[in-house]
């Protein structure tokens, strides 16, 4: 029958010692073992404590509904070091012996070292490396914790938190090898999760595993009488996957879900031709100077915000913001609050302002000429993940690249801005609208007089075609000597990913500039139209 808490003739002390029922005995805080009749011959071999070192006894801590039996068998200590009560956490490496402590006050989470650091695992000793399971957390505390749960499956922890657990995984590679599953139990925090991803990399294919808790982390379940779902969890792992990976049969949720529209665009055709704005979308509209690009992206900013009730944000690099702001009130109100003859009352005024910007689901880049992408992509970064931002207009994407003056370069900065923002999209999960520029035709019709739009005419083209959801080519006869045709835009979709079905489809929006307002029009056909080719050239 075996019998615990006696106490120890090598070390001192009063309760860690465990003798067997054939007579032999282990000694929990010294580690000396003893069979039975003799206690010299098959002795292990004494680790002296050194001098420096802390000594301290294991006893329960109540703060952390730890028990005794648990810190003694990792020698998780409580001492007392100048005049206060420290806690002590005794690194060894695999033969026992001690290679430094990690020493906090009860209570903080900073601490100092006594010994030379090395990335070991904490309790890693008491391990041969023939169980087949075993669990790494992110803290000493996590590791007892989860032990105390788990009663004699392998549990460890990495020694300096989970910046730093990478180092650690790969010094003792080689030893954790020895397991058939390596099981990850880190903090649930972005932190946490980000370290278990490059340390479940470090091993070999199909050995890593991940716990998720509902909790913070092992500790905070067993505080909160949680260890029934403790106990689940570590059953109830997940095998690591590099990130982009799927399991086919993991899926049918997420396809079984009904294929519906997207929410509308302004125009009733442009939402039946695409089915409408969907996000992790990268859609680019295309168009000549003065071709009125801006008043398009206010057309769908308002909408999506007005008709949707959808939070927006806006970059507008060549647009101050007051008019940016007028530009979004006049489309709502159909009043042009920016031009100074119309006329309009001050309540008219305000109520366009409380309906659009005064909403609270507006946020708008301040920054008039910005042309950095990182900046770019930063200011939308914090528009979607802190302000919920799910669509993002950039007017426009060239002039990310107009800091350089060589052609070559200009190109191949291009490709780098739209694959980078195109990935972002599927990233954060949101809808970015950019505007592009024209490279002067050759030998063709100008786009200033209604001259075709082609894919290859955008800046950035060769990008555009890869990561582009949807291209639109905006063509109107600015020198046209009738009225309407003048302030009538041809839309012509030049790239379709979702379906193919609108690539070449065109249809019209008329400005109407008494209220300021593109509105979908019939086909209005001049005489100089029919003499054009349908390639545009003349």
């Amino acid at each position: 029958m075996t019998s615990s808490h006696l106490p120890c003739p090598d070390c001192g002390s009063s309760d860690a010692l465990m003798m067997n029922d054939d007579g032999s005995t282990y000694c929990f805080s010294c580690g000396v073992f003893h069979t039975c009749g003799d206690n010299s011959t098959t002795e292990k071999p004494k680790k002296t404590m050194p001098a420096e070192f802390i000594k301290g006894v294991s006893k329960d801590i109540d703060s952390r509904k730890l028990n005794k039996a648990t810190c003694q068998k990792y020698k998780y200590n409580i001492a007392e070091y100048k005049g206060e009560e420290v806690q002590i956490a005794t690194y060894r490496d695999l033969g026992g012996e001690p290679i430094f402590q990690k020493v906090r006050k009860s209570g903080s989470k900073e601490f100092f070292t006594i010994g030379k650091f090395k990335p070991l695992l904490y309790g890693m000793h008491l391990f041969s490396g023939n169980d087949k399971k075993i669990y790494i957390t992110e803290g000493e505390i996590d590791c007892l914790s989860l032990s105390q749960v788990l009663n004699n499956v392998p549990v460890v922890s990495v020694p300096n938190g989970a910046n730093n657990a990478k180092i650690a995984i790969k010094h003792n590679l080689k030893w954790l090898e020895r397991f058939e599953e390596v099981i990850f139990c880190f903090d649930m925090d972005e932190v946490g999760q980000e370290a278990v991803k490059e340390c479940a990399s470090i091993l070999s294919i199909g050995k890593a595993k991940i716990m998720s808790l509902p909790l913070k982390d092992a500790n905070e379940m067993l505080k909160a009488g949680r260890v029934d779902e403790l106990y689940k969890a570590s059953w109830n792992t997940i095998e690591y996957r590099p990130d982009g990976i799927v399991h086919g049969e993991e899926l049918w949720e997420e396809i079984d879900k009904p294929i519906t529209y997207g929410l509308s665009y302004p125009w009733e055709t442009l939402t039946k031709l695409t089915y409408g704005i969907r996000p992790a979308e990268l859609i680019v509209f295309g168009a000549g100077t003065g071709m009125g690009k801006t008043e398009f992206f206010k057309e769908i900013e308002t909408h999506l915000l007005v008709e949707h009730k959808q939070k927006v944000g806006i970059i507008h690099l060549e647009e101050q913001t007051r008019e940016t702001v007028l530009g979004l009130m006049s489309k709502y109100a159909s009043k042009k609050f920016h031009i100074p003859d119309t006329e309009f009352t001050p309540e008219e005024k305000r109520k366009a302002f409380d309906e659009t910007v005064g909403t609270n689901r507006v946020y708008i880049y301040d920054s008039f000429g910005t042309t950095d992408l990182e900046t770019i992509k930063n200011t939308i970064r914090y528009m979607v993940k802190g302000k919920d931002c799910k669509f993002i207009f950039l007017d426009h994407i060239t002039a990310l690249g107009d800091c350089l003056e060589d052609g070559n370069n200009v190109n191949q900065y291009m490709r780098k801005v739209v694959s980078e923002l195109a990935n972002l999209t599927r990233e954060l999960d949101f809808t970015l609208f950019a505007i592009s520029h024209l490279r002067k035709p050759e030998n063709k019709k100008p786009h200033e007089e209604g001259g075709r739009v082609h894919l290859d005419d955008l800046y950035g083209a060769a990008a555009l075609k890869q990561w582009s959801s949807y291209v639109f080519g905006l063509e109107r006869n600015q020198q046209a000597k009738e009225e309407d045709v003048r302030h009538t835009t041809t839309l012509r979709c030049l790239k379709d990913r979702y379906t193919g079905v609108a690539a070449g489809q065109t249809f019209n929006i008329k400005y109407y500039k008494d209220t300021g307002r593109l509105l979908e029009v019939d086909v209005v056909t001049t005489f100089d139209d029919l003499l054009e080719t349908e390639s545009g050239d003349f």
